[in-house]
């Protein structure tokens, strides 16, 4: 009979929260170091590629330290406080999402 290695619920929520923290830090990085081969990263392109590389590394930073149950405390408040924005940023999160997985 084969084993079957069981997986408890804190030991995956752990593995899936250092999944996507790492998966953010390298979307980071891929940003950063293109925001600094751009032709002139004082420019638009440039300020703007630095800048959502630090809210990704920050994003990162949030996922590691908030457990699960706090994070999904912190999402229903952000959507009391602004609805109309998290609906504007839950429908650009789909498209994007849905161009990625789309492709593959």
């Amino acid at each position: 009979m084969d084993s079957i290695e069981t997986v408890s619920p804190t030991r995956r929520s752990y593995d899936i929260k250092s999944e996507l923290a790492g998966g953010l830090r390298a979307v980071a990085g891929v940003l950063k170091k293109k925001s600094d081969q751009v032709s002139r990263p004082e420019g638009l392109a440039g300020v703007v590629g630095k800048q959502a590389s630090e809210w990704l590394d920050q994003s990162a930073d949030y996922v590691d330290k908030t457990d699960l149950q706090q994070m999904r405390l912190d999402v229903v408040d952000q959507v009391r406080r602004n609805p109309g924005s998290s609906l504007l940023i839950a429908g650009a999160a789909g498209l994007v999402l849905g161009a990625i997985f789309r492709r593959r």
